[in-house]
């Protein structure tokens, strides 16, 4: 920032330094002692030196620059970024931190609770559901034979249909700044991979009481919404967060029907159990119900 003298300052200045200039310039009827006094920016006329353009007389009678030298400020204002350096006023978009790791960004989703089940749709194909619950987030996988899912241990790439609700057989929804109302588990905001990582599945079972077990790997989510036929839309300018890894080990449970599903006291809805009069829903886990 360049700095101003005040006002009443530089008049008075000024008019201080007009007199000293005429009387330090010897301005008389004579000539000159020298052939030109006022140096090489000015000429001599008659009594008194005419000064080049951006000049002025100085308190020793010759005609010197009257444009100030740049200050420090001005100096340091002139002086180009260096790019190696952060710029600390642009710090970028406002990108959401997943909770564990906010100084690399690299995600790993360690699920407090987590839930898996196995059950058969109308048409009799099967159908695997797994969910994760790690504070306000909710991570589930939902594998339709239908839909062209795998069936069995292997590396599978996520492709672009499987970022969409609609036309998806691994389907992988992240749910985010979710919060418990009541017996109700409310999330704000729904985020589906982009085409890029992998499903690595090393067991996959076929019926309650076995296992399914592998990793999510070097997943890019972002914000989406779903219209009522499922098609989804990614939100321009949305979330978008990165997931490394997801390792998953858990034991199949029925997908519908009595027995552990929620607590054996109601059936599930999407990621949370509606639970049946005399019950609610644990507030360690959204799955399960327990006495009121």
């Amino acid at each position: 920032m360049a700095h101003h003298l005040p006002s009443t300052f530089y008049s008075r200045g000024f008019a201080a330094l007009a007199g000293l200039l005429l009387v330090a310039s010897g301005c008389d009827d004579g000539e000159p002692a020298a052939a030109n006094p006022c140096g090489e920016h000015g000429e001599w006329h008659e009594d008194h030196c005419h000064c080049d353009q951006g000049y002025s007389l100085s308190p020793a009678g010759t005609c010197v620059s009257t444009t100030p030298a740049p200050s420090t400020d001005a100096a340091a204002a002139a002086t180009p970024p260096d790019a190696s350096q952060p710029d600390a006023s642009n710090p970028g978009p406002d990108v959401p931190t997943p909770p564990d790791d906010a100084n690399t960004g690299e995600w790993t989703f360690t699920p407090s609770t987590t839930r898996a089940s196995i059950g058969n749709v109308a048409d009799g194909s099967r159908v695997w559901v797994m969910e994760g619950l790690d504070g306000l987030y909710v991570l589930s996988v939902e594998f339709y034979e239908r839909y062209g899912a795998p069936t069995a241990p292997g590396t599978y790439p996520v492709q672009q249909h499987e970022t969409d609700y609609a036309t998806c057989g691994t389907c992988i929804i992240l749910a985010t700044e979710c919060t418990m109302n009541g017996q109700s588990l409310s999330c704000a905001k729904e985020l589906m991979p982009r085409a890029e990582g992998e499903v690595f599945l090393s067991a996959m079972g076929t019926s309650p009481g076995q296992r399914i077990t592998g990793e999510l790997r070097s997943l890019v989510f972002q914000e989406v919404t779903r219209a009522s036929d499922y098609t989804t839309t990614v939100v321009a300018g949305g979330d978008v967060m990165d997931l490394s890894l997801w390792a998953f080990d858990m034991e199949l449970n029925p997908l519908e029907g009595p027995g552990p599903v929620c607590g054996g006291h109601g059936h599930p809805h999407g990621n949370v159990c509606h639970c049946d009069p005399g019950y609610q829903t644990d507030p360690t886990d959204p799955m399960n119900c327990i006495p009121q």
